[in-house]
């Protein structure tokens, strides 16, 4: 404050029945910079009580931030004619250090000092301000319930640490149902799933009927099935997503946090988008649980009930969990409800056991092998027909089976189960492939199961001219080789990837698993024209729309004349019409596609996936596309 503007206020008259709130705050908006963590701003904030008008000064960073700016922003906001004109009898102050800071000036000029710790005007005006920033929502803080201290947020917060650390949606998925046996907290905090596995935002869900999980999987389940629902939900992310409340705390008191995405807080969330804070009792129950959770060792998962000992807010608590799925091991066991499309791997199984009931019987005519399949298999349930798995490789391919039609935690026991019994079943490490927390051990171990596949095939079955995917026992091998290629594409080891397709196709040439269409994506990548042309002979048809678009393309690249560029795009329009505005981004390119019709979107999207990048950094194929559509 300058020497003019004392001399200003002095000259200013004084309503001492007017009442000013203000002081040192933390603004409710996130500074940001390139190359910098976001942070919350400090300024001088004040509030006329009676008239209800607003000032706020300069705001800074958290580091530059002073007493000064609370008497900065009330010389500012008392000189301007708009806002004051005047002094006021008493000013209301909060924030360290502000109200020694204005006493200096405003007492000799007759104003009261009073410090409050918290200013309720000054304080309706903030949450305004966040109302503002945040389309009308305004999450309570976390000291909101009553009773709430910072150090039990701060035990929260260390437990948070742990738990992301430990990272337990590598070993546990939203599929695995977890009931917590103790301690006894709330109703809504009686059964948890650990959020991340499948690539959804880190964190932990706790609500109180176990029927919420079977309707959650429900493929047709909405976000309104959790919303009709009240539960408690611990999330993480980047410290903008916390409610602003919490992210001061975090800055005041420095709790500690997993990493730049790792800003954890919870909440109870019910019906109507109602968002309440947790109470002390709460927080501290959802505190022990994720410290029990990240001290759990797979062992102990895998045993289906566990006990860990955790220190919490209130001392030393005994959190044990128990995985249902895992514990039920009879009959009556809950499987995922199969979806209404056909069960390929059900129908594989089947034709697993029809070849083995035919190899033991040795029916000597069709009208026998009729007649045994009959008395097995006719009027019974796959779920009701006996395996005659004999050998080790057979009982570990019907563990597999079992798993496939099982989820969570229990897929991932039959595999090892499996492998138990056999090294050289190939879709047990598939499945636990699925579940790999690296890319390179994901890699690594479809690796195993193309080894083991071939293993269990024999080198005499490769040499045999027989048909391939038509025999059921190749297809764990062949599923390996695919999900070999794809993870290696995905890894951009596209030799790799190109070779392994190509040997599918030699195996199989009706190529029943569709791998045609990525290879294509993967030669027009690679620049092997050659390939790719000898591909787009074999598969040469009206119905390959994304070999149609791919020939298209190699013509364009090949400089082919204009007349034979042109009869092979409008053979690729004809096919399908939407791939053009997708690839010219005049239509989305997501969702991907998990079935498509001939001719539609959902094609066109399938299509981009593997050659869209080809069309885009093939200099002036776009352009040739858009003028050939205009």
């Amino acid at each position: 404050m300058s020497g003019d503007d004392l001399v200003r206020l002095k000259r200013l008259p004084r309503k001492s029945k007017e009442v000013w709130q203000g002081g040192l705050v933390r603004m409710p908006s996130w500074v940001t910079e390139p190359g910098k963590a976001p942070v919350l701003p400090w300024g001088g904030a004040w509030i006329s009580v009676g008239p209800g008008l607003v000032h706020v000064g300069t705001v800074v960073p958290p580091s530059d931030r002073s007493p000064g700016q609370a008497l900065d922003a009330f010389v500012q906001f008392a000189l301007d004619p708009m806002t004051g004109g005047y002094l006021p009898g008493r000013v209301e102050v909060a924030g360290p250090g502000v109200a020694a800071t204005l006493e200096r000036v405003l007492t000799p000029l007759g104003v009261a000092i009073v410090e409050r710790e918290r200013l309720a005007a000054l304080d309706r005006v903030l949450v305004e301000m966040e109302a503002k920033m945040n389309d009308g929502v305004v999450l309570p803080g976390a000291l909101s319930p009553s009773g709430a201290t910072v150090e039990r947020l701060a035990a929260f917060a260390e437990a948070a640490r742990l738990f992301y650390e430990a990272a337990p949606w590598r070993r546990l998925t939203d599929e695995d149902l977890i009931r917590i046996e103790e301690p006894r907290g709330p109703a809504e905090h009686r059964h948890a799933l650990v959020l991340g596995a499948a690539g959804q935002e880190f964190g932990l869900l706790l609500f109180e009927a176990a029927g919420l999980h079977e309707r959650l999987l429900d493929p047709a389940a909405g976000r309104e099935e959790m919303e009709r629902e009240t539960h408690t939900a611990v999330l993480f992310g980047e410290a903008t997503g916390l409610p602003f409340e919490d992210a001061g705390l975090f800055e005041d008191h420095r709790f500690p946090v997993a990493g730049t995405n790792a800003y954890p807080w919870a909440a109870r969330f019910g019906p109507k988008r109602r968002v309440q804070r947790l109470s002390p009792r709460s927080l501290t129950h959802v505190e022990a649980i994720l410290r029990g959770l990240a001290a759990t060792l797979e062992e102990e998962i895998d045993r289906g009930r566990w006990t860990r000992i955790v220190p919490t807010s209130d001392g030393p608590v005994a959190v044990r969990l128990a995985l249902p799925g895992l514990l039920d091991e009879g009959p009556d066991r809950a499987r995922p409800v199969r979806p209404e499309a056909v069960d390929l791997r059900s129908m594989e199984r089947m034709q697993a056991e029809v070849r083995r009931v035919l190899e033991a019987e040795s029916p000597a005519s069709i009208e026998e092998a009729n007649a045994i399949l009959a008395r097995r298999f006719i009027g019974r349930t796959d779920d009701e027909i006996p395996s005659t798995a004999a050998t080790p490789i057979e009982k570990a391919q019907d563990l597999c089976y079992e798993a496939f039609d099982s989820r969570g935690r229990r897929r991932v026991l039959l595999a090892r189960r499996a492998l138990e019994l056999s090294p050289d079943c190939a879709d047990a490490y598939m499945i636990l492939a699925e579940r790999a927390g690296e890319p390179e051990q994901q890699i690594r171990l479809y690796q195993e199961a193309v080894a083991a596949g071939e293993r269990a095939l024999g080198p005499e079955r490769f040499e045999s001219d027989a048909p391939f995917w038509a025999d059921v026992l190749t297809r764990p091998f062949m599923r390996a080789v695919e999900a070999l290629a794809d993870a290696c594409a995905r890894r951009d080891l596209t030799g790799e990837a190109i070779g392994h397709y190509q040997r599918l196709l030699r195996l199989n040439p009706n190529d029943n698993q569709g791998v045609r269409d990525p290879l294509a994506g993967l030669l027009l990548d690679t620049g092997d024209h050659a390939a790719l042309e000898a591909l787009l002979n074999r598969y040469d048809s009206r119905y390959e729309v994304t070999l149609l678009y791919a020939r298209a393309l190699l013509l364009h690249r090949k400089g082919k004349n204009s007349a034979e560029r042109l009869r092979a795009l409008r053979r690729a329009l004809k096919a399908n019409r939407h791939l053009p505005g997708v690839l010219l981004g005049r239509l989305p390119s997501f969702p991907e596609p998990s079935l498509y019709a001939p001719g539609s979107i959902e094609e066109a999207r399938h299509a981009a996936l593997y050659i869209g990048d080809a069309w885009k950094n093939t200099p002036g194929a776009l352009e040739w596309l858009e003028n050939i559509l205009n």
